[in-house]
């Protein structure tokens, strides 16, 4: 049921990022439900994500399907009365059926500006790609991957040195504003969407573990753009005399060094590249804590060439 004059919303959504626009569309919307990932079990402890945490807190009631088949029967087998659903972030298959379920549709905020940076990962694709201006597209779900047309976009600009925190932080409170301008206006009907220009579209790829590791053929350029990509998974590292060394802030250095090697100069360390090389301000060694280059210098200067 609608409260306060708001109509009711359906949310879609997983981790902290779908729970910035959750907070964000209670304020315009009665949250009728919430649909987020099940619960996990990791050595005995149960994990539930930030969406579910939260809407426990606010009394919403939260379905948690598997898979694209679970989601469609427990939405036609629910009373529910929304006519649109919101989707950020969300990381389960939604299908057609699923989306004709409401008369308004599925809303989808999507991190990039599209059809550039389809996909599963925009945010980092666009640290990786050097690129200096992205933004958040709100768009019709379709059945498609991030196919469906254009409600409203907005361009973040100068984002070229940003970690891959940073660019979440400012893409969450521009997607913040755009909910706030953009999302009734739609549902009441008065945004036309636009459809996408699928000749300019590009897509984006599901990182492994194994694309943070730095190998002979990666250039200074790439692995400085990994190490700000990389900070909260997979992580940018090398090994090192047996050890593994994840970079956690670095820069283009002028110094030379070869390929993989790991070098000290004066108070700094460099670690050469195929094209270059890069100076290592803060690292840690797997299973230690975080450091400086000057820590780790004075901890290893008899084994730093």
């Amino acid at each position: 049921m609608a409260s306060q004059n708001k109509q009711p919303l359906i949310f879609f959504g997983a981790g902290e990022i779908s729970l910035a626009a959750l907070k964000t569309a209670s304020k315009l919307f009665a949250i009728e439900a919430v649909f987020t990932k099940p619960d996990t079990e990791h050595r005995g402890k149960t994990s539930q994500t930030p969406v579910k945490q939260w809407a426990d807190t606010q009394d919403i009631p939260t379905f948690q399907p598997a898979n694209a088949k679970e989601l469609e029967n427990m939405l036609y087998s629910s009373n529910f009365s929304s006519a649109m659903g919101f989707l950020v972030d969300y990381g389960v298959i939604i299908s057609q059926r699923s989306i004709d379920f409401f008369d308004k549709g599925i809303v989808n905020s999507h991190f990039s500006l599209l059809p550039r940076l389809r996909g599963a990962d925009p945010i980092t694709a666009a640290i990786l790609q050097g690129l200096d201006t992205t933004g958040v597209t709100l768009m019709q779900l379709a059945a498609g991957l991030d196919t469906g047309p254009i409600i409203a976009q907005r361009e973040l600009h100068g984002i070229s040195k940003f970690t891959i925190h940073e660019l979440d932080d400012a893409l969450m409170k521009l997607n913040d504003a755009m909910i706030n301008d953009f999302l009734i206006s739609y549902y009441n009907g008065e945004i036309t969407p636009q459809n996408q220009d699928e000749s300019q579209a590009t897509m984006t790829h599901r990182l492994q573990k194994s694309d943070g590791e730095i190998t002979l053929d990666k250039s200074a350029s790439q692995v400085e753009r990994e190490v700000r990509a990389y900070l909260s998974w997979p992580g940018s590292f090398f090994e090192w005399k047996g050890r593994r060394v994840i970079i956690k802030q670095a820069q283009i250095s002028q110094e030379h060094a070869e390929p993989l090697e790991l070098k000290r100069v004066g108070n700094t360390i460099v670690l050469g590249c195929h094209n270059g090389s890069i100076e290592i301000l803060r690292l840690q060694l797997a299973g230690k804590k975080e450091m400086t280059a000057i820590d780790f210098i004075n901890g290893h200067s008899q084994e730093l060439q």
